[in-house]
C-alpha cells in the first residue's frame, strides 16, 4: 500500500511496523530486544514498534528512550531537525517525538518537511516542547503535528497519547 493509500493507522503499524530492524544512531537509543520487560497485560505484537525520539539534549533524550524501551517499544534517535528529516524517511517509524527547540532546523520546519513529503506525511508527531504559552499548541497543530505535550515530561500522559495514536495498549 502507497503512503497515499493509507486508510488507518493500523495500515501504517502492518505495513511499517516489520521493517523496525534499523540500528539507532547513538549510545542512548537502542532498540528493545531480548532484554526488554514486558507484563503480561501489555499487548503481544507481531511486529515491532519503531519510535523516533528527536530531541538534543542528551540526559532528555536517554531518559525518555530508557523508558520508551521498557514499554517494548523500539527507539531510533536524532539530535537535530536535520537528522530527524534523514532518519525519518529512511526508517520510517511509526511515530515521532518532536521537540520544537533543536539545532540546524527546528522541530517546527522538522514537522513542516516530514508533512509535506508522502512517505512521511502519515506517520504521527507529538510535539515535544518547553513552550507552554498561549498559542503554542495550535502553532504545533497548524505545522502538522497530530498531538501536543509539554516538558517536563508527564511520562503516563505521553504514553496515552502514544496509544491512542497508534492505537495499541503499551
Amino acid at each position: 500500500m502507497t503512503p497515499e493509500g493509507r486508510e488507518t493507522q493500523r495500515d501504517v503499524l502492518v505495513e511499517v511496523g516489520h521493517l523496525a530492524t534499523i540500528a539507532p544512531s547513538t549510545s542512548f537509543c537502542r532498540t528493545a530486544g531480548a532484554n526488554s520487560t514486558r507484563s503480561s497485560s501489555r499487548i503481544e505484537r507481531d511486529v515491532a514498534l519503531l519510535i523516533l525520539l528527536v530531541e538534543d539534549d542528551d540526559d532528555n533524550r536517554e531518559m525518555l528512550s530508557r523508558r520508551l524501551q521498557k514499554r517494548g517499544l523500539e527507539v531510533v534517535c536524532a539530535v537535530d531537525g536535520e537528522e530527524a528529516v534523514e532518519r525519518a524517511r529512511r526508517d520510517r517509524p511509526l511515530l515521532v517525538l518532536m521537540d520544537m527547540s533543536l539545532p540546524k532546523i527546528d522541530g517546527w520546519e522538522a514537522t513542516r518537511r516530514l508533512k509535506a513529503d508522502p512517505l512521511t506525511a502519515p506517520i504521527p508527531i507529538i510535539a515535544l516542547t518547553a513552550h507552554a504559552m498561549r498559542g503554542d499548541r495550535e502553532r504545533a497543530l497548524e505545522v502538522g503535528c497530530d498531538e501536543y505535550d509539554t516538558k517536563p515530561i508527564v511520562f503516563a500522559r505521553l504514553i496515552e497519547k502514544i496509544e491512542a495514536l497508534l492505537g495499541v495498549a503499551l
